[in-house]
């Protein structure tokens, strides 16, 4: 399964939900996540986009549409369903701005942090952050990913996040991005590292195997690009569901139905002949 797990609202602002899915469809994309940003500590009142409630009704109903289509023998292919998923990105440099995430963890399927400081990635990792992705917006490279910052990942369950956007708008962006890019790959050899889109428009995404030919750039083999935007993204979106669903990732709260015993059952049955 491909994901893209940093599409921008605005990717879906002049173009219908239908529309919209049908081309993230196309390109191959099984799961994608749309992407708030918040700069500094976000509301207390902050919610999912109603664009996330709006796709995944467009969704459920291109779906039901194609169920009730399976009798057409002309319809030879089965449109894919696309998996919406809420992220929160919080944009910030200093680690006051990382207080009170525990609400949003709850709301949202996947929380991101964008920064340029070492201390600020630090400390996220030891709350409730899924991805970090390294601000390069200044045109300067953030600091560099060393194996005591990756090992923490590992431990954490949180990935680095790679954003090919940024080689298809400013010339002095793109070189940012590809030092910072190259010393990533060098460090990591793929682990721990997602390949997103961080598309603000359509023309901005590409194709799942597209991506995956522009880690080339930065150094990256075919294999370890595919495990990018498959089993890292996959590791991710289930490190924000233990996130989400449990309690400090250790205890899940569910309801146990009872359970109908042999005699009971045997009654049951005795009854409905009667």
């Amino acid at each position: 399964m491909f994901h893209d797990l940093g599409v921008l609202e605005s990717a879906c602002a002049h173009v219908r939900p239908e529309e919209f899915l049908r081309e993230v469809a196309g390109l191959g994309y099984d799961v994608i996540a749309i992407e708030q940003e918040v700069a500094g500590q976000p509301p207390k009142e902050l919610q999912p986009s109603a664009l996330v409630h709006r796709l995944r009704e467009a969704q459920a109903a291109m779906s039901s549409r194609d169920s009730g289509q399976g009798h057409n023998v002309l319809r030879v292919t089965k449109r894919p369903a696309v998996t919406i998923l809420s992220r929160l990105t919080i944009i910030a440099n200093q680690p006051g701005e990382l207080a009170h995430l525990a609400p949003f963890a709850d709301r949202f399927d996947l929380l991101a942090l964008r920064s340029s400081s070492e201390k600020v990635v630090q400390r996220a990792m030891q709350q409730d952050i899924d991805i970090v992705c390294l601000d390069v917006s200044q045109n300067r490279s953030p600091f560099r990913v060393k194996a005591p910052l990756l090992n923490v990942a590992i431990e954490t369950g949180v990935v680095f996040e790679l954003r090919y956007s940024n080689l298809l708008r400013t010339a002095a962006l793109r070189k940012t991005f590809l030092a910072h890019a190259a010393e990533l790959a060098e460090t990591t050899k793929g682990k721990r590292v997602i390949i997103t889109s961080g598309a603000a428009n359509l023309l901005e995404m590409r194709g799942a195997y597209d991506a995956m030919n522009l880690c080339s750039l930065f150094g990256l083999d075919m294999h370890a690009a595919r495990v990018c935007v498959t089993t890292n993204a996959v590791d991710c979106v289930s490190h924000g569901m233990v996130r989400s669903q449990t309690y400090k990732g250790a205890v899940a709260m569910t309801i146990e139905l009872p359970v109908q015993t042999h005699d009971e059952s045997k009654r049951d049955a005795m009854d409905l002949t009667n």
